[in-house]
């Protein structure tokens, strides 16, 4: 395998690739495609799955072939953790996962899990990055893109994004494990943040007293998706959507999950030397502005990195029609389709179905992209909630698991979607068990 010339397009190209492998063994399973299940890790790959060593592939295999059990799964991975060390990366991912089964009766079951963390140890090789040891502690990616530059302007403003991405996430670790320095360090010495309207907080302590908040619940998780990065030299607007869940103790029993059902993060970032930090957040208030997606455009004639921008563009058009369809503004929701009649009747439709519902959210996660000059081809996973009325609970997460299928094309103002497939991971049942 030959890399590329510039160390920092090599390791977006690896961050890229890793996370395309996680996401590829995601899909496979839910498809129950077993060899393409097996092509995401090397023949001697070994590991600990579900308590148990699996010392082979073959073993390992079988084993995630219990899945057909089912006759709905869907593996939602988000909140990436990737270190690249040369021919060697470690990837560690936190998911989402539901299964539902059929039983004897004709009832239906469901064995989810809001917090399950896959450990990946990866290999290089002739085909690409490969897993070769599941399991094990995680790292965290103490060191994630670093302090890495370019002499490209598109490679360095890549390279941003990336930072910016790792930051979110480690926000999130910080929040769950309860180190609050390391959410202190997310923030800059001067900043504002206002939570779900209450008071203005600009004070260090205040603000992790409040942050503090999570310690009433035995555990909570943090899960990122549908996000949107908007980056302008030193400053950057990042607006993501977190379902958090909140585990309260039980005695003698498991701990019961509450989830809110979406809450949107608007945070402004300010550059402080290799990394970012926030200076401004407001919770649920990203309603009240309504931005189209903004990606600057950038000359190259690299195709490494012009397959980066189009990733990085389609990945955020697919997100602002997740966000487009929360805040129900279907004007941008519109944009981000090329004109057609399809275009239209598909915006209708979707006004339609949300007047069912006080509000909905959208997680939207495991984008696996494809570019192929000027068309591409994304399926992407959605988590949907909604609320019936204004004080009732978020419907269930599992019960609306939706799978986007996009395809795309290049034009004069940039990508667009060409169609959208709703479909879900629903295959034919399997025997009743």
């Amino acid at each position: 395998m030959i890399l590329h010339a510039d160390p920092a397009v090599q390791l977006l190209l690896d961050r890229a690739a890793i996370r395309d492998v996680n996401l590829r063994y995601a899909r496979c399973v839910d498809l129950c495609d077993f060899d393409g299940v097996a092509a995401c890790f090397t023949p001697d790959v070994s590991g600990d799955f579900a308590g148990a060593w699996r010392p082979n592939r073959d073993e390992l295999v079988e084993f995630i072939s219990g899945v057909v059990t089912f006759h709905t799964t869907m593996h939602m991975m988000g909140n990436h953790f990737i270190e690249v060390d040369g021919d060697l990366a470690r990837l560690e991912s936190l998911a989402m996962l539901t299964h539902h089964g059929t039983k004897k009766d004709g009832g239906e079951w469901q064995l989810n899990n809001s917090n399950s963390l896959y450990v990946e140890e990866l290999v290089r090789g002739p085909d690409g990055w490969a897993i070769q040891r599941r399991g094990g502690e995680p790292a965290w990616s103490p060191n994630g893109v670093g302090p890495a530059k370019s002499a490209d302007p598109a490679v360095d403003w890549l390279l941003d994004r990336a930072r910016l991405q790792d930051a979110i996430h480690h926000y999130a670790l910080a929040v769950d494990r309860r180190d609050y320095a390391a959410v202190d360090a997310c923030f800059a010495p001067e900043f504002a943040a206002r939570y779900y309207g209450e008071r203005e907080i600009r004070d260090t302590r205040e603000h992790i007293d409040y942050v503090r908040g999570v310690e009433q619940f035995e555990s909570t998780t943090h899960f990122f998706g549908t996000p949107l990065l908007h980056l302008d030299g030193d400053e950057a607007l990042v607006e993501a959507l977190a379902y958090n869940t909140r585990r309260e103790a039980r005695e003698g029993k498991k701990p019961r999950d509450h989830m809110l059902g979406g809450t949107w993060y608007r945070d402004r970032w300010k550059r402080h030397g290799d990394t970012w930090r926030i200076v401004d957040r407001e919770l649920d208030r990203s309603l009240s502005e309504r931005r189209a997606r903004v990606q600057p455009e950038f000359e190259t004639d690299d195709p490494d990195v012009r397959t980066l921008l189009d990733r990085s563009e389609i990945s955020d058009l697919v997100s602002l029609t997740g966000r487009s369809l929360d805040h129900r503004d279907f004007d941008i929701l519109a944009d981000c389709f090329a004109p057609s009649s399809e275009r239209d009747d598909f915006v209708a439709r979707q006004a339609s179905e949300l007047t069912k519902w006080e509000r909905a959210r959208h997680l939207v996660g495991n984008p696996l992209l494809a570019v192929d000059g000027d068309t591409a081809r994304a399926e992407s996973y959605v988590y949907r909630t909604h609320h019936d009325t204004p004080d009732d609970p978020a419907s269930r997460w599992s019960d609306g698991a939706l799978r986007w299928v996009d395809d795309f094309v290049r034009g004069p103002e940039g990508w667009r979607i060409a169609r959208r497939e709703v479909a879900s991971n629903h295959r034919l049942p399997p025997p009743r068990v």
